[in-house]
């Protein structure tokens, strides 16, 4: 709305620009969409232009493209979601997430001046997120697997290691 004699800071949600992929089917079709939008409040007399970058794909049997993977401007990585709440956030609602690895290996590095490790954690709990519910006796909490590829059982990977965490008993309150 401003002129290019008085222009006027963007805001928040203005769209800085995007790189649309369309088809043509029964008319020219978005099949998938790269945004860059302001995410916060630009400053001005300063270069501060708080900017997400979105990423958009069309599913298959579908006729509107969904947000697909996020790049917050504090650098947080959102597939599967939104919001982001962790420099990598992944969100899966049916197949697993999978890391594959062709160098030697994968690594969780921790570096700190405290003595205590690279956590990993499981957690386990009955209903939905936001209506989560307690979990019951004999439910599995943690499963880690060592797997090698096994020719004698056709060409699969068989497990030859492994973890597994059960809950023992009634769970009450703190005293799984």
């Amino acid at each position: 709305n401003d002129t290019e004699a008085s222009l006027g800071i963007v805001d928040d949600d203005d769209i800085l620009g995007g790189l649309s992929f369309q088809g043509y089917t029964n008319g020219w079709v978005e099949g998938a969409l790269i945004k860059a939008q302001i995410s916060g409040t630009p400053s001005t007399g300063s270069n501060d232009l708080p900017t997400e970058l979105t990423f958009h794909t069309m599913p298959d049997g579908s006729d509107a493209i969904a947000q697909r993977m996020v790049i917050l401007p504090d650098g947080k990585v959102g597939i599967g979601t939104t919001a982001p709440s962790n420099t990598m956030h992944i969100v899966s609602s049916g197949d697993a997430v999978r890391i594959e690895s062709y160098g030697t290996g994968l690594y969780l590095d921790r570096y700190s001046g405290d003595a205590w490790p690279a956590d990993v954690i499981s957690r386990k709990a009955r209903g939905s997120k936001g209506s989560e519910e307690a979990i019951h006796d004999d439910d599995r909490c943690l499963r880690i697997f060592g797997q090698g590829w096994d020719l004698d059982s056709g060409g699969e990977y068989i497990n030859c290691v492994g973890i597994e965490g059960y809950v023992d008993g009634t769970v009450g309150n703190d005293d799984m």
